[in-house]
């Protein structure tokens, strides 16, 4: 029944030993056919990185920014003003504590998700306010300012987790839940 379907598809074409329908060119069909799905295998692995070169090695990680990277400095501008929010207002040490721990934890979580992203920041940030700069006299004014600074960072992370690779949604998502708290608090 093989045969004859050689037969009728290709009348007069060549066989090999095998019986295998030959091309033109003296190669048989599966010999053609191979090389094909060899080499489309051999590009989807060099692609994935597999072969040590290609679109997934390290040295393509390392030389994107991680999609983390701006939730990181926002929490790390976010500690900053909280620092200097409680060395300039020693009163709202008490509310804003828990909250700035909170925001550490955030720090370690980010972390740990782009620990294969080493060019990212991983510690504090280099302009770590002085005590009590920039921070308004009155308390109320400076926990208003907190407040503006938090819901604009709970924003950007709303953003950040909308437009975030599933992986990392989840952790966004859990930064943005967090920071909605905070304004609760923050009132």
């Amino acid at each position: 029944m093989v045969s004859a379907y050689y037969d009728a598809a290709g009348a007069g074409a060549k066989r090999s030993a095998g019986g295998d329908a030959m091309t033109r060119n003296g190669r048989t069909r599966r010999a053609v056919l191979g090389t094909v799905v060899g080499g489309a295998t051999l590009a989807a692995a060099a692609g994935c990185g597999w072969l040590g070169g290609g679109g997934g090695s390290d040295a393509g990680a390392r030389s994107k920014p991680s999609p983390l990277a701006p939730a990181l400095a926002a929490t790390l501008t976010l500690i900053d003003l909280y620092t200097a929010t409680m060395a300039g207002q020693p009163s709202l040490t008490g509310k804003l504590d828990p909250l700035l721990a909170d925001h550490r934890a955030h720090v370690t979580a980010l972390n740990a998700a782009m620990a294969p992203a080493s060019a990212a920041p991983t510690g504090p940030a280099t302009g770590s306010p002085s005590a009590g700069a920039g921070v308004p006299p009155d308390p109320a004014e400076a926990l208003a300012a907190v407040r503006a600074a938090e819901q604009a960072a709970r924003d950007s992370a709303v953003r950040d987790c909308l437009a975030a690779q599933p992986r990392y949604a989840s952790l966004l998502g859990s930064i943005a839940a967090c920071r909605s708290c905070h304004l609760e608090v923050l009132v």
